[in-house]
């Protein structure tokens, strides 16, 4: 394995220059041998040490991703293709800008921060935390970190400068989304429409994509269909109950589509329906949101709604990265537009 002495014996510098070219201290260096160390960095194949940078308190060029704890006891958490999908993102940005990826469901925030110190990372990037899990890692760690669709709540210690500082959010249209993809359910003639959340009813991009489902009724005069709240649980056996608790009201007329919070739960209620010979869209509009890669493959194809999430994952990334360099950033909350697709999951009524 090549040494940072062999690379400078081949480019005819001080060990001390290459540990600075691999560390992005580049200082007073010349172009050219900027250049040639590069060269035999790549052509040696090098790979840093990371228990030695660590010993030594150096930057370890690694990022920590940490997905939404909160739902540390179902493994379909890396397994949802929004995840999956943002993920993939991720990490291709990662490896194109130098670093190297550390991927990890935490236990709560203390782990989080114990991560980061433990491990030197150069950064974070975090994924679905609630308001009051980020201010605690934003008053605890002590790295930069940019946080993908988690907002906080507007109280007096979010206002403190020092939170509001270091705060910087990859956020989507969720409200928004929820409000066109229901004005265009209203729009093919139906007046019962149920929106399906799952388990976690204080989850905010959940909460913010049922308000716009409200809005939109209301709007429109509208009201939710008179039916218990039901949820899509993580666990398989309860969502089949909930499953069956929405046949039993589809079969008394009590709405005529369902707006589900994920594709990936509209994808499992789809096919329950289709098995008791509910035909989708003929009998039953659905629509979901996210729009991944299956929706345009399932059977009926899925309307829902399309966020680019490979352009929110590269935007997370360079903000990190942006940030990691000290650089200036002119927007830290940014929130990436979205769009009704129309498949063959609804029709007018």
């Amino acid at each position: 394995m090549a040494t940072i002495k062999d690379i400078a014996e081949l480019a005819g510098v001080s060990p001390t220059t290459v540990s600075n070219v691999i560390h992005n201290k580049k200082g007073k260096i010349s172009t050219a041998k900027l250049e040639l160390i590069k060269h035999y960095i790549d052509e040696l194949n090098y790979i840093p040490n990371v228990g030695a940078m660590i010993l030594a308190g150096q930057n370890t060029k690694i990022i920590g991703v940490i997905t939404d704890y909160s739902r540390k006891y179902s493994t379909e958490v890396l397994e949802d293709p929004f995840m999956s999908a943002i993920l993939a993102a991720i990490e291709n940005e990662i490896r194109c800008r130098g670093y190297y990826t550390m991927l990890h469901v935490a236990q709560g925030e203390q782990e989080v921060v114990s991560l980061a110190e433990t491990w030197k990372v150069s950064g974070l990037l975090i994924m679905g935390l609630e308001s009051e899990e980020c201010i605690e890692i934003l008053e605890k760690a002590r790295v930069p970190i940019v946080f993908i669709d988690c907002y906080l709540k507007d109280t007096l210690k979010v206002q403190s400068k020092k939170i509001v500082n270091q705060y910087y959010n990859i956020g989507l249209e969720d409200k928004q989304g929820g409000y066109i993809i229901t004005k265009y359910l209203i729009s093919l003639g139906h007046k019962n429409i149920l929106f399906i959340g799952d388990q976690f009813e204080n989850d905010t991009v959940n909460r913010l994509r049922q308000e716009g489902y409200i809005k939109a009724l209301k709007e429109a005069g509208l009201g939710i269909p008179k039916c218990d709240k039901m949820y899509m649980y993580q666990n398989q056996e309860k969502r089949e109950l909930t499953l069956n608790h929405m046949y039993e009201y589809w079969k008394q007329n009590i709405f005529t589509a369902i707006f589900f919070c994920s594709d990936y739960y509209a994808f499992q209620a789809s096919r329950y329906f289709l098995e008791k010979n509910v035909h989708i869209p003929r009998d039953l509009s659905i629509v979901g949101f996210d729009d991944n890669k299956f929706a345009q493959f399932a059977y009926p194809s899925l309307t829902t709604i399309h966020q680019d999430v490979k352009a929110r994952g590269e935007a997370a990334v360079d903000m990190l990265d942006s940030i990691i360099k000290g650089e200036k950033i002119i927007d830290p909350i940014v929130r990436f537009p979205v769009k009704v697709i129309e498949r063959e999951s609804t029709r007018k009524i």
